[in-house]
């Protein structure tokens, strides 16, 4: 997999970084995949990294995805929501 970061944007008042890759690829990466080539392209810590969207044409091999690299693990769990742990406790 070989990503190239096509846009990077610094948001000071989040503590993150707000970037666009494009990915080439013969499949599609799943989440997990994607995060690992980040943390290791960026020098990030992977929990610190939330993907936003996958997109990938159909018949290409090419996909662009969109994601966020936060400074710290206060700032990503104070302005990200997270409904499938909310769901899990619910349930228990």
């Amino acid at each position: 997999m070989e990503i190239k970061i096509t846009h990077k944007e610094e948001k000071p008042l989040l503590h993150r970084e707000e970037c666009v890759a494009e990915i080439i690829d013969y499949k599609t990466p799943s989440n997990a995949e994607l995060k690992k080539a980040i943390s290791e392209k960026m020098k990030a810590d992977e929990n610190l990294i939330l993907i936003k969207r996958i997109n990938q044409k159909f018949g290409m091999q090419n996909s662009s995805a969109k994601f966020y690299v936060y400074k710290n693990e206060e700032s990503l769990k104070r302005f990200e929501r997270f409904r499938k742990e909310k769901k899990k406790a619910e349930a228990k």
